[in-house]
């Protein structure tokens, strides 16, 4: 290996994605760290054997064939100086049993795999034709882009359950009509489309101010509020849901406490809380909404319930909602996302926060954190 060559692997060193470099029959002259973690062995383990055995022959291609058979560099006379391939690399997926019950197991990492052929001496001047071969660990970017396409079909979904339910009442009446009997809307069917109408407005409403704060273009005014005031109007507003749940809503805000938000973001979000935790809260129950304005720079706002809890491994993931995709598939949650995910973008545009803390058969306890309110000094 040249000198040159020699100077550039402390740089490959530190590189985040592999780095192989190969003989023109693929034996491995040199592998960076993330390489050999990404591959699973050192340079040390592989003796004469070659990259395209060791990678390629074990990365699976969509179509199910390994990358080593469609690799171009490979063909006789072919002029091709690079190739790529993204594919999935290790062991076989097999079925084991996980949770009293039978599961496929796929720990393969999903690699993207570029290979260039360097036609310059500067790896070595006795031998200049050489590969070099960049390895990515595409797993992450893969997984999120499944969880985005859950997410997707979940919204889908739910958009869906209230139209039917809009239709069929709408069949009816329509059936009414070809038939010949007079056209009625009783109490109960208006009440119906009535309240699936809402359902998607307010669905889709939280998914497009969710695209706007995440892109930047949701306003935001903030100004002086009473903390206290904001939150019994609130804990008003969803005092006849937890009325039809049986479940016991009381405020604890009483200090005056001076906190610096978006009234309507502020609402918004304790709205969102509250009745999260209603609806979560069995028959006879308790949820509370409380003020700490202990702090000398901090307002808080907790939403306290009695309620089934969170697991602790879903509580980083909480507030992604593509994450939520996955939980609600499993049957670990009945909601989107959207609403945790809401509450946490609007927080972040208001200088805020939000945190939660839970304890399974015990309940939860969701945080506010907004700025309190500079008292102005007057001459």
């Amino acid at each position: 290996m040249s000198e040159n060559a020699a100077a550039l692997l402390p740089l490959f060193d530190q590189l985040t994605d592999g780095i192989c470099l190969s003989d023109d029959n693929g034996r491995i002259l040199y592998l960076n760290p993330p390489a050999e973690r990404l591959l699973g062995f050192g340079l040390d383990q592989i003796g004469e054997a070659s990259l395209c055995d060791l990678l390629c022959a074990r990365l699976t291609c969509p179509d199910g064939d390994d990358c080593a058979r469609a690799c171009a560099l490979k063909k006789a006379g072919s002029s091709a100086t690079a190739a790529t391939f993204q594919g999935r690399y290790g062991a076989k997926p097999f079925f084991a049993w996980r949770d009293d019950a039978i599961s496929r197991v796929d720990e393969r990492k999903s690699l993207r795999v570029r290979c260039l052929k360097t036609a310059t001496a500067w790896l070595d001047r006795a031998h200049p034709g050489k590969r070099l071969t960049i390895i990515e660990d595409a797993t992450a970017q893969e997984r999120l882009e499944t969880e985005r396409a859950d997410w997707r079909h979940m919204l889908a979904h739910d958009l869906r359950n209230p139209l039917t339910s809009i239709q069929a009442v709408l069949a009816s009446l329509q059936d009414d009509a070809q038939g010949g009997a007079p056209v009625t809307l009783d109490a109960e069917n208006l009440r119906i489309g009535v309240a699936n109408c809402r359902r998607m407005a307010e669905l889709l409403d939280l998914y497009l101010d969710v695209a706007k704060l995440d892109a930047g273009l949701m306003p935001v005014e903030a100004r002086e509020l009473d903390g206290a005031e904001v939150a019994a109007r609130c804990a008003a507003d969803q005092e006849p849901l937890a009325r039809s749940r049986g479940v016991s809503l009381t405020v604890r805000a009483t200090d005056p406490a001076r906190v610096l938000a978006d009234e309507s973001l502020l609402e918004r979000i304790l709205q969102n809380l509250l009745d999260n935790a209603i609806k979560y809260t069995p028959e006879g129950g308790r949820v509370e909404l409380s003020l700490d304005a202990a702090s000398p720079d901090v307002i808080l706002f907790h939403v306290t319930d009695n309620g089934p809890g969170i697991p602790e491994e879903e509580l980083p993931l909480l507030f992604d909602r593509y994450h939520q995709a996955q939980a609600r598939r499993q049957g670990r949650t009945k909601g989107t996302g959207l609403g945790l995910a809401f509450c946490r973008r609007a927080l972040s545009a208001m200088n805020g926060d939000i945190r939660v803390e839970s304890t399974p058969g015990e309940g939860s306890r969701f945080s506010v954190l907004l700025p309190r309110a500079v008292a102005k000094e007057f001459p």
